[in-house]
């Protein structure tokens, strides 16, 4: 998504120039308002693709600690359930998230 929204924020840039060269970049040629435009739009496809894999990274980690808090509550559950006859079965957990 974030790699999307860089290439139509370089499309928005590009037609922009297009349309008004002079407000953007005054007294230049071509040449340097092309250059310009495609340093600008590298540096927006590299930030995204990197936000895009902490973002992914962090997701994956955060689905890795919801698991493991899952399972600490299931033994510390049964645990309780193993030491007395009468909890056996009260603390059937059901998650959804």
């Amino acid at each position: 998504m974030g790699l999307l929204t860089a290439v139509f924020s370089i499309l928005i840039m590009v037609v922009c120039t297009l349309v008004f060269p002079k407000s953007f970049f005054p007294g230049q040629d071509f040449s340097d308002i092309f250059t310009r435009l495609s340093s600008s739009g590298g540096f927006f496809i590299l930030a995204s693709v990197a936000v895009g894999t902490l973002y992914e990274k962090n997701e994956h980690l955060l689905q890795e600690l919801r698991n493991a808090y899952v399972g600490i509550l299931e033994i510390l559950a049964k645990y309780s359930e193993s030491t007395d006859r009468y909890t056996k079965g009260h603390s059937v957990m059901n998650f959804k998230y």
